[in-house]
Parts: structure tokens; sequence; C-alpha cells
């Protein structure tokens, strides 16, 4: 893929993941598995999904829930390490058909807006930051469950999108130092993270400006449409590999 395209999909894909609540590293993913070695691209798109959540906490700072953030994000950061080793261990195939079923089943979930009922409770924290952790470690993006345990609090949108930024940052951070230890990157890869940072941070700016502005109910159908084909692509070709 052309480094310039690939570097504009990824400023895109943070002006989505601020605006629409979710995203950013689930998008860029299931674009980078096609040109890459999966492993190597859910270890770039750490880096660049660690940058966005950076800005993201930078621009709505003031916005960020501590009383929920901290907790799960420790219970989070006990079980991510876990998942990225475990992610080292898998051939990259099943790493990659994991992802996409992973993908295809958040695009379900979310096309039926299934919502995980559970009690606004400290259990619930540490069941999320759990999950989320394990499941992000593995294959490089849980949002989707970060999102589910989170809306169960009462939280308005902007102390949503911090909350939930803060939370992945460390999640984030803990799997960086897991991939980098894996060398699942190269050094050649530093300008291209560079790169995918500065996207990031661009992108966290400008869906900062439009979530307060644009209704995402329509938005959000049109990127799920596009999450569902590139999990069907991402699932196909690793059963094709088997």
């Amino acid at each position: 893929m052309n480094l310039s395209l690939f570097l504009l999909l990824a400023f895109l894909g943070d002006v989505i993941g601020t605006t629409a609540g979710f995203g950013s590293a689930t998008i860029l993913t299931a674009i980078a598995i096609p040109w890459m070695e999966v492993k190597r691209a859910i270890a770039l798109v750490a880096i660049y999904h660690a940058a966005g959540n950076a800005s993201r906490i930078f621009w709505l700072r003031g916005h960020v829930h501590w009383k929920i953030a901290v907790p799960f994000a420790a219970w989070a950061l006990l079980f991510t390490a876990g998942g990225a080793l475990l992610t080292g261990t898998l051939q990259a195939v099943w790493v990659q058909i994991l992802f996409g079923a992973f993908l295809l089943l958040y695009v379900l979930s979310s096309f039926f807006s299934f919502k995980l009922q559970l009690a606004a409770t400290p259990k619930t924290i540490a069941w999320g930051g759990i999950f989320t952790g394990f499941v992000t470690g593995l294959i490089g993006t849980g949002g989707a469950i970060r999102a589910a345990f989170l809306l169960n609090f009462p939280l308005e949108k902007e102390s949503f999108v911090a909350t939930s930024a803060l939370i992945a940052l460390i999640i984030d951070l803990t799997r960086i130092a897991a991939y980098t230890g894996q060398h699942f990157t190269r050094s050649q890869d530093i300008p291209l993270c560079a790169g995918l940072a500065l996207a990031s941070f661009l992108g966290a700016r400008v869906g900062k400006q439009v979530l307060q502005r644009l209704p995402v109910k329509r938005f959000r159908q049109f990127i799920l449409g596009f999450l569902f084909l590139m999990a069907v692509k991402i699932l196909w070709g690793g059963i094709q590999s088997l």
C-alpha cells in the first residue's frame, strides 16, 4: 500500500474513532492486515492507537471519570500482558482468524443494537477490565468490549470518550511493550510509527470538533457496513490459508 494513502486512512480512522466513539484501531487493523503480516499490523496499530488515545485525553481533558477509569484500567493492565504474550505463541493465521471472527461478531451485535445489561458496580468495572485487557492484548482490538461495559454507567458523551481513551491508553502502552519484546515490529518501522502518531493526533483533533455537531447514527451504520465486508474478507482469507 502507498504510504501516503495508509497515513490518510489512519487519519480518517481516528476522526471516525473520536466521532463515533469506536473503531479507530479496528478500522486500521482491518485495512492493514491484507497488506502486511498480521502481528506486525497489530503492533503498528497499537502505537497509532496509543497516540490517538493520548490525543483524545488532551483534547477532552477535564471529562475523564476517574472513579471508573482507574480501577477499570488497573484490572485491564493485569490481563493485557497475558493476552499479548499468548499472541506471540500463536501462528499468524490463527491471529487473523480470531480478529476476523471478533470483528464479525462485533458488527452483527452493533447492527442489532445488542447492549450488555449489567449493574453499575465495581464488579462490572473489574470484569470489564479483565475481558477488555485480555482480548485487546490477544487480537489488538477490544474497544467494543470496553464500550459494552462502560455503557452501563451514566456517562455524558464527552466523558464516555475521555474515560474510554484513558483506559485504552494504559492497555496500549502495556501491549506495545509486550509486542516490542516479541519483535513484532522492525527498526525500519520507526518513520511509519511517527507518521501514524501524527495522523492519529490530527485525526483526534478533527474528530473532537465533529463530535458535538454530527448525528452519529447513520455515520455509525455506514462504518459498520464497511467493517462487515472487511471482517468477511479477513476471516475468509485466514480460513483459506489453513
